[in-house]
């Protein structure tokens, strides 16, 4: 019996690892159709971000750990159309004047559905809450983008500035 409890907390250990290393999905993007990516050279923006949620004063903390902008393009993917739930995350291309160009929601972070053996043996799922995590996210560049900005209700939570290093 020893023998299988490791067994199940190994294999929710490594469970959990590769949920935390996942990166978050893409729920809902509209792009006017005036900015299109330039296809002769098209740019790539990574974010690398950590956030944490202070339970005490109820706030999200969102600050970039680094940013790595490359030629290069993102898969063409079909991007599931969905309204935005209470929680989600959005994130904002803007150009020089601070005018959305580009709105995408992303999951948060913090929330992940971890599946697991319970002890008569059936699946279950469950959703946890993570105190703090990092995550990361690949953007496809639109020529005028100056600005990311990062939201949570329409609460601004990290500007970044895609021109300075």
């Amino acid at each position: 019996m020893g023998h299988f409890k490791a067994s199940i907390l190994t294999k929710l250990t490594m469970l959990l690892l590769i949920l935390n290393f996942q990166s978050c999905t893409v729920s809902k993007q509209n792009t006017p159709k005036n900015y299109s990516s330039n296809e002769n050279n098209p740019r790539m923006v990574f974010l690398n971000c950590s956030i944490t949620f202070d339970s005490i004063r109820q706030e999200h903390e969102v600050s970039l750990i680094n940013k790595i902008i490359t030629e290069g393009r993102t898969k063409k993917t079909v991007l599931h159309s969905k309204t935005p739930v209470s929680g989600d995350f959005n994130y904002n291309l803007l150009d020089k004047d601070q005018l959305v160009i580009s709105q995408t929601y992303i999951p948060n972070p913090l929330y992940k559905k971890i599946e697991y053996i319970d002890k008569i043996g059936h699946l279950g799922k469950k959703e946890i809450r993570l105190d703090s995590t990092q995550f990361s996210l690949r953007i496809p560049l639109i020529p005028d983008a100056k600005y990311v900005s990062f939201e949570l209700n329409n609460k601004p939570l990290l500007f970044i500035d895609l021109k300075k290093p």
